[in-house]
């Protein structure tokens, strides 16, 4: 007979909280947390679309080391209860880019773990602050120190009833003097309008030194360094799928 302080909400608290992999099982909730705020969770979203979930048990219900994809933690009664599709109370994109989707107040202990044990290198976690600051408070003791941390980082959206017509022929301003000097500064005095294209192959050799200039201007590392040829067949892909927009003079240069 057990004790009497020994209650049914005891008993679920002995089950230790965990996170898995997510698979097809989870689509509907992972769905349901990604397309309630699609512009905070864009990029969880666009790898949501581009590589989907694995199959159902094909990864199995341990996180394995160096894992790339979304992870969960099942809700407490459906953890206990071996729940097919369980209720998930958290979910994050783990990966060398990790970013929370949606975060339970008790689960970041456990996220936490989940990812120093994933043993991945981990470049950046980013997403709603409110998500990111503590996950990165309960994590940062096991992680070396970050080379910027900024728990405040706008996010800018462009609404696409937005109007933009009065700037098809506005000047281009002038860059901060803090950043690197334009190569030629005669850009200025050509004219742009109405040139905005997407980028094709042809664009290629000139857009790959442009984006990591951006990148080394953004993050503080070399993408080419860092990444190799994974970041040169992320340039390209981004063009091949007309995500990559272009402004040329009107020679098209």
């Amino acid at each position: 007979m057990l004790p009497k302080l020994f209650t049914a909400a005891s008993a679920s608290q002995s089950v230790p909280r965990r996170a898995i992999p997510l698979d097809v099982r989870h689509a509907d909730a992972l769905e349901e947390a990604l397309y309630s705020s699609i512009v905070g969770n864009l990029y969880a979203v666009d790898f949501y679309e581009q590589v989907g979930l694995p199959m159902a048990g094909s990864v199995g219900d341990k996180v394995p080391s160096g894992y790339a994809g979304f992870v969960g933690i099942p809700a407490e009664g459906d953890e206990r209860d071996g729940a097919q599709q369980p209720n998930l109370s958290s979910i994050i994109l783990l990966g060398n880019n990790t970013v929370p989707v949606v975060v339970a107040n008790s689960d970041y202990a456990v996220l936490a773990k989940c990812i120093h044990r994933s043993k991945r290198r981990l470049d950046s976690i980013f997403g709603p602050a409110d998500m990111v600051n503590p996950l990165w408070h309960t994590l940062e003791s096991r992680m070396p120190a970050p080379s910027s941390y900024r728990p405040i980082q706008p996010l800018l959206y462009l609404s696409p009833e937005v109007d933009l017509t009065e700037h098809i022929d506005a000047t281009l301003p002038r860059i901060p003097t803090h950043l690197p000097p334009l190569a030629t500064t005669d850009l200025y005095d050509q004219q742009v309008g109405h040139y905005v294209r997407f980028a094709n192959s042809a664009d290629y050799n000139a857009l790959l030194p442009a984006a990591a200039a951006m990148f080394r201007e953004e993050v503080g590392l070399d993408p080419l360094e860092r990444y190799g040829q994974g970041y040169r067949n992320r340039v390209h892909t981004l063009s091949a799928q007309q995500r990559t927009v272009v402004a040329t003079n009107v020679e098209g240069r």
